[in-house]
């Protein structure tokens, strides 16, 4: 990947203050509106993952209504009244090394690690969230059911299913796992610091990270 599109110095752009990195009018879970002038109203949101899941989220949803290029996605998502289209498609093919017509997947992950950077960078004169936080954002967008709104279910049934980690622990791995466990603990014993986090996924594929401290009990359902 372009290691030079992630963490860049943060400016004070209206989309990075909203926690709305790629200036989404309209989505799930925003926590308000923000009046821009001229530009009308901008969607904002709680947390910068909100607002990368949200970015993630649009971009597939382009992908269940069928736009495969970048010219298909730029010149719905930026129409020609507010921005020049050809300037912000050919920005966007340099970084990601897409051709403007070039037919791209954007329910793959892959893709949309090169695409998001990049239309970020456009929207907000800089692309200050590391590759983590970028991945991260993906990840929400497909398995955390608060994202899964509008979106086609047999799309996401698949991207579900294609990014889930194989679930069987063998004989040497539980052993490895047993290892892994109690020297966490016994780490914990020393620092009070140290945390269990644990992936639950559902029939549906959804799935929710919960983080435990050691010592802690946890009793959860995952019935839908």
């Amino acid at each position: 990947g372009n290691n030079s599109m992630y963490d860049q110095p943060r400016n004070n752009a209206l989309g990075l203050r909203n926690h709305n990195p790629l200036n989404l009018r309209s989505a799930s879970n925003e926590t308000g509106k923000v009046f821009a002038g001229k530009n009308g109203y901008f969607s904002r949101f709680g947390s910068d993952e909100d607002g990368l899941a949200a970015a993630s989220r649009q971009l597939f949803l382009y992908g269940d209504r069928g736009k495969h290029t970048l010219q298909d996605v730029i010149s719905t998502f930026a129409p020609h009244n507010e921005n020049n289209v050809e300037n912000y498609v050919s920005d966007v093919s340099r970084e990601t090394g897409f051709k403007p017509g070039e037919n791209i997947d954007l329910h793959s992950p892959d893709v949309l690690k090169r695409l998001l950077p990049a239309m970020i960078k456009e929207e907000q004169g800089t692309q200050p969230f590391s590759r983590n936080e970028i991945d991260s954002g993906i990840h929400d967008a497909i398995f955390d059911p608060r994202w899964s709104g509008k979106r086609n279910p047999d799309y996401l049934l698949a991207q579900r299913s294609q990014g889930e980690q194989p679930g069987i622990i063998t004989p040497d791995q539980t052993a490895e796992l047993t290892k892994v466990l109690k020297d966490m603990v016994a780490q914990s014993g020393q620092d009070g610091k140290a945390r269990l986090e644990v992936t639950l996924t559902n029939a549906n594929g959804e799935q929710k990270r919960v983080q435990v401290p050691f010592g802690a009990r946890v009793s959860t359902s995952m019935t839908s």
